[in-house]
């Protein structure tokens, strides 16, 4: 059981502790093992992410995990959590036994918290959110998305992928801005979406599914330890079609022009 912390911190200063903002089909499983494997050297990537993910605790309806390690708690977290969402003032949970155990204040995380994410180019991102979902639809299994979009179509009839996207809302179709955005209404205006790209600039480091292996050298160097992504946990082997990945890229244009702004910023 997790013990209450005294410090009031997120995350105890001793440890080299990493947060990691997950946003939905970047790679984030075989991150999340990859890391994993400093904790639990003997199981293999698939092991090592079931028991990380049972180790959850709530934050206000919104599960965040934490992997231990034998010199402290919270060597690692992460969860779908947007930015501003982990960075506000809040009480945690512990979600065996609904105790506060510990307070996150101030920024939110310990200012020494080596903080990054990883981007997907949007249109890859977005069919493999699909294919997720027609899976999940399939089997019977609650959409992951948190909505249910063919609630009056046979399987036999599934929905195509660009019938998917236009049936998401704007905060799952450009989920990746979404992640990073402000709580604002209009957070689709042009200066929302620049403060957005500051938000994620503010990260130690950015990530891209694209140069994975090259970029997660960088949290291996931080931890002391070698990282191996291993597997990637691939659901299925639907591929996109040229007329589709046109349509989609149009449909996701602003999702392109916040990471393109977020390149531009990383290497200004």
């Amino acid at each position: 059981m997790l013990r209450k912390k005294k410090s009031a911190r997120f995350i105890d200063d001793r440890e080299k502790k990493l947060h990691f903002f997950h946003i939905p089909k970047t790679a984030g499983r075989s991150v999340i093992a990859g890391i994993g494997r400093v904790a639990y050297p003997s199981l293999g990537h698939k092991e090592i992410y079931r028991k990380i993910v049972k180790q959850q605790i709530d934050i206000n309806q919104e599960y965040i995990s934490c992997m231990t390690h034998d010199f402290g708690e919270f060597f690692l977290t992460y969860g779908h959590i947007t930015f501003l969402s982990v960075m506000e003032p809040r009480w945690v949970v512990n979600k065996a036994d609904d105790k506060l155990f510990l307070q996150i204040h101030g920024s939110g995380l310990n200012p020494d918290c080596f903080t990054f994410t990883v981007f997907r180019d949007p249109v890859e991102r977005m069919f493999s959110r699909y294919k997720e979902y027609i899976q999940e639809m399939s089997t019977g299994v609650t959409p992951s998305l948190g909505i249910a979009l063919k609630t009056d179509k046979e399987i036999s009839d599934e929905i195509t992928f660009i019938e998917f996207m236009k049936e998401l809302p704007t905060s799952l179709l450009y989920e990746q801005l979404y992640y990073f955005a402000v709580k604002d209404p209009c957070w689709l205006e042009e200066q929302n979406i620049k403060k957005a790209v500051q938000n994620v600039l503010s990260l130690n480091k950015v990530l891209f599914t694209e140069t994975i292996d090259q970029d997660i050298k960088y949290i291996s160097e931080h931890i002391g330890n070698n990282i191996t992504l291993g597997e990637k946990f691939a659901r299925n082997t639907r591929q996109i079609s040229d007329e589709e990945r046109a349509i989609a890229t149009t449909l996701l244009e602003t999702e392109y022009l916040f990471l393109e702004l977020v390149k531009q910023g990383l290497n200004s």
